[in-house]
């Protein structure tokens, strides 16, 4: 196999004169390792033509080849220098509404610039930042677990009112099982597993207002209010020979 600089000598006419055929050439004759691999850094620049191109859409027509003038663009957007809107910060403590500590979060830059950054709630996503980061949380691996965001948002919600259960009136019961109170949280918006629900000791016999627990994600356990109220029926009766 021949050396970079003996081919180079012998078929100069093959290589492309391209940015990184120029550079493999001037590591030859320096003192460069030439079997550096050298990538062109690359960007989307986008254009449009200054005059369209008219396309003749009925059959039969022979289509005219381009114009000088179609080969004219205007300058349109330099994707490598596009300013970005959003900013990937660490969180360095629980924000509502944004997300929890050592989470890596996108956020706006007025919210980055007004109100995480002079209050020390977030940090720039920066490599030694991101360390740092791996840190904590492998030392927060053997602690105590933590609800996420959302399961914070929705202990909030099933504990600001009362669940409202509703047995109709022409359902028999003497205890109240826990189909109709998962079926009340479904309805509320809210998904719980029939293993995070537990109901009182004392059986519930009868309609009123009671106290159950429920189990957010294996970590928590919170108190929820129930009220079982009876509904009428919504069940229409009609003659069995129906007029007209």
């Amino acid at each position: 196999m021949l050396p970079v600089r003996a081919f180079t000598e012998l078929v100069p006419h093959m290589i492309p004169r391209t940015g990184c055929s120029i550079l493999m050439s001037r590591a030859v004759d320096s003192a460069i390792n030439p079997c550096i691999h050298y990538q062109q850094r690359r960007g989307v620049v986008v254009l449009k033509r200054k005059y369209p191109v008219k396309v003749k859409r009925h059959p039969g027509l022979k289509f005219k080849p381009f114009l000088e003038e179609h080969f004219v663009y205007e300058f349109v957007e330099d994707t490598q220098h596009k300013t970005k809107k959003t900013v990937k910060v660490i969180l360095l403590e629980d924000v509502p509404g944004v997300g929890l500590k050592d989470d890596i979060v996108a956020v706006k830059k007025g919210l980055l610039r007004n109100t995480l950054i002079p209050e020390g709630l977030a940090d720039y996503a920066s490599p030694e930042n991101l360390e740092g980061r791996a840190i904590r949380l492998q030392q927060q691996a053997s602690g105590p677990k933590r609800l996420s965001l959302l399961a914070q948002e929705t202990t909030e919600h099933i504990k600001s009112k009362p669940l409202r259960v509703e047995i109709h009136e022409d359902v028999e019961w003497e205890v109240l099982p826990k189909d109709p109170v998962l079926l009340a949280f479904k309805r509320d918006g809210v998904s719980v597993p029939d293993h995070a629900l537990s109901l009182p000791d004392d059986p519930i016999t009868e309609f009123g207002t009671y106290q159950i627990s429920v189990t957010i994600n294996g970590i928590t356990t919170i108190p929820v209010e129930i009220q079982v109220v009876k509904v009428e029926s919504t069940k229409k009766e009609y003659d069995s020979d129906p007029e007209g």
